[in-house]
């Protein structure tokens, strides 16, 4: 598919990152088609290391990269110099029916869209500088859930390294439509303390009015013109205007003057799009700088941005100051994505002083914006437990798993009346019911039925036995299955048929 670019959009797109720093035409960027597009994924380093540690393969003699392809299925992969956990793919796969896929083992993800690693130094900082007992993060845009699991697995690591820190990420998609493949994406990335939220940053206005700021990081990948997108969307070259452009500039800048105040002082404020042209970046910084307040600090990130491929972009008012970095398809191998890295000034406020203190941040939230997932273990219908599906993929399975290696059932304890796991030293002093489950490893054949939701039989789940197996023997009741040791979900033994429990919205719906 060629590109015919409208004289409108090479003009601002030269103008925006500079005719002559560029140095030749826009067909040289972009290439003749779609093909020329890259595939990337990024890899869960805890459901990773899981699979490492179940693995009896010897890989003395292997490379990082090969140990990755063998574990994760995938065809040869080289890293992205940026992103550590980042790798190309060398070829293109059916990620639909790769079990480890829609586990959460790897996420599918541009290269130009895992900038973050280049801000975990300041990350870091933050990090450390942070006074509260709990260290909150935003992602207001979040859909489909890329930045949010990379952000994630940061905030988690460096935290943990950090001290005990609490921790509570909030992924918003304001769109109803584009909130499902978000809620399933975090719920596979496996961490806890997670909320998903359907709120457009107007409505996000109540917080910061009626509680103190409550955000130590706020990540605004705002709605945009796609510029960025070109080699990967049709839509998104034929919709191209500068009537456009300008719209959504000036909503980009109500989204910033509404999410602003909910950034507590000594906060990072970390703005993207995923376009090129001045409007929707470089004068959004300006904007924020100018008529917000926001301290710029692009000039800590510009050695490994710059390292990494990303052209800075410079004020037309001021030549040497840096407004954000631009990576740009065809310079880099990935699509283009414009990033900046802000901050909020002022001293720490006395949060303790407000009432609303007494709640937790979590529940603020709960209380004040739309919450679309809960964190529950299980459902309690009568004396039944029902084990969730986001408790089988979460990183506490993968320790549950772990803990109870050789083990033919693993018993849990629930809280009756909230549905959440009791740890065994809280035994006594709550109600609880029993959760037993067996765990069962599967093969790769038999992971796609599951997945599909089509019938299984107790020979499928226990391939292992012998062919003397008696299948009236299999365990009754819920059974974990696994592939490769990653949970994958649960089914119910009734003994005269198997429930696959996988929800309905999570089945694979191409049967090729």
């Amino acid at each position: 598919m060629s590109f015919k670019f409208k004289e409108e959009f090479k003009e601002l797109f030269f103008s925006s990152l500079g005719r002559d720093s560029l140095g030749c035409s826009i067909e040289d960027f972009f290439g003749d088609s779609v093909e020329s597009a890259s595939v990337s994924v990024r890899i869960n380093e805890e459901k990773f290391r899981h699979l490492l540690s179940f693995s009896d393969e010897d890989f003395s003699a292997k490379s990082f990269e090969e140990v990755l392809e063998t574990l994760l299925e995938l065809p040869p992969i080289s890293p992205i110099k940026w992103c550590k956990g980042g790798y190309y793919l060398k070829e293109k796969i059916n990620f639909t029916l790769s079990p480890l896929f829609r586990n959460g083992a790897y996420y599918v993800q541009d290269s130009s869209s895992m900038f973050l690693q280049l801000l975990e130094e300041q990350i870091k900082s933050r990090c450390a500088d942070s006074s509260a007992a709990s260290f909150n993060v935003l992602d207001l845009c979040a859909a489909p859930g890329g930045k949010s699991t990379h952000l994630l697995s940061a905030i988690n690591e460096i935290c943990n390294k950090t001290g005990d820190i609490k921790r509570l990420f909030v992924c918003n998609e304001p769109i109803t439509k584009r909130v499902g493949a978000l809620l399933e994406n975090v719920e596979k990335w496996g961490y806890e303390n997670v909320l998903v939220t359907s709120n457009y940053p107007k409505e996000f206005q109540r917080l910061a009015a009626n509680h103190f700021p409550l955000f130590d990081i706020i990540l605004t990948d705002v709605p945009c013109s796609g510029e960025g997108m070109f080699r990967k969307s049709v839509e998104a070259q034929q919709g191209w205007s500068v009537e456009n452009v300008r719209r959504c500039a000036q909503v980009q800048k109500e989204i910033l003057q509404d999410i602003w105040p909910l950034l507590k002082n000594g906060g990072l404020f970390i703005y993207s799009t995923c376009t090129y042209n001045h409007f929707e970046n470089g004068d959004n910084i300006e904007f924020m700088e100018f008529e917000i307040g926001a301290e710029n600090l692009n000039e800590l990130i510009k050695e490994s941005a710059v390292a990494a491929g990303a052209i800075p972009v410079f004020s037309k008012d001021n030549p040497q100051h840096i407004l954000g970095f631009q990576f740009v398809a065809g310079v880099v191998n990935g699509e283009g994505q414009f990033f900046s890295l802000l901050k909020k000034g002022g001293e720490p406020s006395n949060q303790s002083s407000k009432p609303s203190r007494r709640l937790n941040e979590k529940q603020i939230i709960k209380n004040s914006l739309r919450v679309l997932n809960d964190e529950i273990v299980a459902v309690i219908k009568g004396k039944d437990v029902v084990p969730s599906h986001s408790f089988a993929l979460s990183n506490k399975m993968l320790s549950i798993i772990e803990k109870n290696r050789g083990r033919s059932e693993v018993e849990l304890y629930i809280d009756s009346v909230t549905g959440e796991l009791i740890e065994e030293s809280g035994r006594n002093s709550r109600k609880c019911l029993s959760l037993r489950f067996m765990i069962a490893e599967i093969k790769k054949e038999t992971a796609l039925k599951y997945l599909r939701k089509e019938p299984l039989s107790p020979l499928e789940i226990l391939p292992s036995f012998s062919s003397n197996f008696n299948p009236d023997s299999l365990h009754r009741g819920y059974i974990l299955l696994t592939y490769k040791h990653l949970p994958l979900g649960f089914i119910k033994n009734l003994g005269n048929r198997i429930n696959n429990l996988l929800p309905n919205n999570r089945r694979i719906l191409n049967q090729n």
